[in-house]
């Protein structure tokens, strides 16, 4: 029997991305007249358009320091729409924007997601393939895993320094629903690079808690974004499940992308969980 692994994007299937962004970036928005009027979806749309470029150009650079620079680039893109306003505030400090690239750590998650992953851990094995840095991922996974003890419990989910993998239900005390984790700083790109994809496949054959009989056969990628996730993996032949946080809905996704990516769709991760233990999915 061929053993099932989930593997799962983060920020934006679990953590709630959208709203901790935009939370993140009004300091900026409100800043100037250009944008202190810009719609979440303006806003949202021109950061990610930016941060697409940034990740392309720096694969390696940790993911704070990508985010402080698309919040650089963002304020130049914004100082450049009011060429004639002599009024301009200075710049952000670098101070400021520091502190921006480590924003992920404060955003929050969805409700239904702690309670879904540990019903779906009874049933596969769960792990992270995720576009972020082991520092800002310890305060998500301290999230998921420990709501009710969150910030108090952060040294229980970070990466136990010098460790080749990183485990995190071999720690003491851990209640992950993860067996594994893989961040862009574990292998030196971002999604939708193929390689951070491969590296997963290749773990689940040498790490001995996952399950080494899974192979590509027995992977499902579980994440909201499309582009990212679904795409690359249906181009390496891996199924996977999409978690429409944002109701995109099946027929507009498919004219974007022109072509169906996935297998399965769910509005939550809650409903997902609710399908297994019916014995609806897979």
């Amino acid at each position: 029997m061929v053993s099932q692994v989930l593997q799962f994007d983060v920020y934006g299937t679990l953590i709630d991305w959208d709203s901790g962004l935009y939370a993140a970036l009004q300091p900026l928005l409100n800043r100037y007249l250009a944008s202190a009027s810009w719609s979440r979806e303006q806003a949202l749309l021109t950061f990610d358009q930016l941060e697409v470029d940034m990740k392309a150009c720096y694969p390696t650079m940790l993911h704070p320091d990508i985010l402080s620079r698309v919040h650089e680039a963002m304020e130049e893109k914004i100082r450049a729409l009011s060429p004639l306003d002599t009024t301009l505030p200075p710049l952000t400090s670098d101070e400021e924007r520091h502190a921006f690239g480590f924003c992920p750590k404060t955003f929050e998650v969805f409700p239904d997601t702690p309670d879904a992953l540990q019903r779906l851990a009874q049933h596969f094995k769960l792990v992270v393939l995720s576009n972020i840095d082991n520092q800002c991922f310890a305060h998500t996974l301290a999230r998921m895993s420990a709501p009710a003890e969150y910030p108090a419990c952060v040294d229980t989910y970070t990466r136990p320094p010098g460790t080749v993998r990183w485990l995190p239900q071999n720690v003491p005390r851990s209640r992950s629903p993860f067996t594994f984790i893989l961040t862009a700083q574990d292998t030196g790109v971002y999604k939708p690079d193929l390689l951070g994809f491969r590296t997963m496949i290749a773990r689940l054959s040498d790490v001995p808690e996952l399950a080494p009989n899974a192979g590509k056969e027995g992977l499902f990628v579980v994440a909201n974004d499309l582009r990212i996730d679904h795409v690359p993996a249906q181009e390496l032949g891996i199924r996977s499940v999409w978690i429409d946080r944002r109701g995109i809905g099946e027929e507009a996704a498919i004219r974007w992308l022109g072509g169906k990516k996935w297998q399965r769709r769910f509005t939550t991760l809650g409903e997902m969980a609710d399908a297994v233990e019916r014995g609806e999915f897979p």
